[in-house]
């Protein structure tokens, strides 16, 4: 073996010792490609704590698993992240995050609002644009100010985050995204 080769396994080492710490000593969530769902006692405590409901946010954690999405719910930051067998087991990891106040809702304008329910459905700008009547560019224009109002940056985490704070209906979340 090569010296990079013997770098990068030891690297690889460290980083897998790093993991079994996490997996030790923060909150975590096993999602299993079965289905269920395992959640140790510091997730649970975090999950009580921050008065989070655990049916909606497992919902959530699942939807995102999907997508091995970093991102924030409420006042956590969630990392996900697949284990590299055939398993499609998930491991969920919580931290704690600086937050806004509970109560500040990110108000979205109308056209904002309509345009997150088209990003839900798996609309592309352009089909957004002709669904609206406006440009491509117009549409761009719209969710860059979503993600700036919403503290994201991508179409994904915006409507994650347009779902978490209640501006679309879970009736008007489709089972599928159109593809």
């Amino acid at each position: 073996m090569g010296k990079n080769a013997e770098v990068t396994v030891l690297k690889l080492k460290e980083k897998i010792k790093a993991l079994k710490n996490i997996i030790e000593t923060e909150p975590v969530i096993l999602l299993k490609g079965s289905g269920d769902i395992l959640i140790s006692d510091k997730a649970h405590k975090i999950i009580s704590e921050k008065k989070l409901d655990k049916t909606d946010f497992l919902g959530w954690l699942k939807i995102g698993a999907a997508h091995l999405l970093n991102t924030r719910y409420c006042c956590l930051d969630v990392a996900l992240m697949r284990f590299p067998d055939d398993s499609k087991d998930v491991l969920v990891v919580l931290k704690e995050a600086v937050c806004k106040p509970e109560n500040k809702k990110c108000n979205l304008t109308v056209k904002e609002k309509g345009i997150i329910e088209f990003l839900i459905k798996g609309m592309t700008n352009k089909e957004i644009a002709v669904s609206l009547n406006i440009s491509p560019e117009t549409v761009n224009a719209h969710l860059d100010n979503i993600y700036n109002k919403f503290g994201v940056s991508n179409r994904l985490t915006a409507a994650f985050a347009a779902i978490k704070e209640g501006h679309v209906a879970a009736k008007d979340i489709p089972s599928k995204p159109k593809r």
